[in-house]
């Protein structure tokens, strides 16, 4: 797939309904991601069909080790050598497979269709943004920056059955040259990329969710864990690829 959405050959919409499982495991390009950020603007059924995956992550990262691994196993007579079919189309028929579904067999579906360890999707970005409904109950708490960031952010965490959704409103300053820390390798890119981080009462960290800003942006990042409210102690926000936090706060 090469879709950008600054020309005219966006996919249709029946094409774009089947991309959400592909946009969570982060197997679009850069181009169609971008391309299905901007329909979900103008799309309710997308919207509230990637709403469905919000668990996914916290699901993902409280899946025991052994069942992960267990269902990477080829099945039975197919050769190890034998090559993946493609992708996307699998992604797809996973997607209309797991709506059908509990939340809690959508983890399992979407591991088989993608052939990815549990490891490696807990950190799959949720930038769903406003578009998705917001719960009347809910505690939300402005986070601290670091000293010389210019990144405000408040969080709203929101009880669910499976866990705990977090809906965040992060805003960047545009301060002309000013560096925060750690965002100098991302600025060939024009953005920084952040990580949520959410530590449990027992000091256990696990990272809940990614989304990329630039200077002068507001974002608002869906993001869930599969912790209770009552268990999450703390939450902070680091720098892609570096152990720099930049944003503390707690429930």
């Amino acid at each position: 797939m090469s879709t950008d959405p600054r020309t005219d050959e966006l996919p249709d919409d029946d094409a774009f309904r089947d991309w959400d499982a592909a946009y969570l495991l982060g197997a679009l390009s850069t181009a169609d991601r971008r391309a299905y950020e901007l329909h979900l603007r103008s799309c309710p059924a997308c919207r509230e069909g990637l709403s469905e995956f919000v668990p996914l992550p916290g699901l993902l990262a409280h899946l025991p080790h052994d069942e992960a691994l267990a269902l990477l196993e080829l099945p039975e007579g197919r050769p190890a050598e034998a090559a993946p079919p493609a992708l996307l189309p699998r992604l797809a028929a996973a997607a209309a497979s797991v709506r059908r579904r509990t939340r809690v067999r959508i983890a399992a579906l979407v591991l088989v269709a993608a052939g990815v360890s549990a490891a490696a999707a807990i950190a799959l970005p949720l930038v769903v943004g406003s578009a998705l409904p917001l719960e009347t109950a809910g505690a939300t708490v402005s986070l601290a920056s670091a000293p010389g960031v210019p990144v405000e952010a408040t969080v709203r965490f929101v009880s669910e059955e499976w866990g705990t959704r977090i809906d965040m409103d992060c805003s960047w300053a545009d301060q002309g040259g000013g560096e925060q820390d750690g965002a100098e390798p991302y600025r060939e890119t024009g953005g920084v990329g952040y990580v949520m981080y959410v530590t449990d009462t027992s000091g256990s960290t696990e990272p809940v969710g990614s989304w990329t800003s630039t200077p002068g942006t507001r974002m608002h990042p869906t993001l869930a864990t599969g912790l209770p409210l009552a268990e999450i102690a703390a939450v902070e926000v680091r720098v892609q690829g570096s152990d720099a936090v930049i944003l503390t706060g707690a429930p």
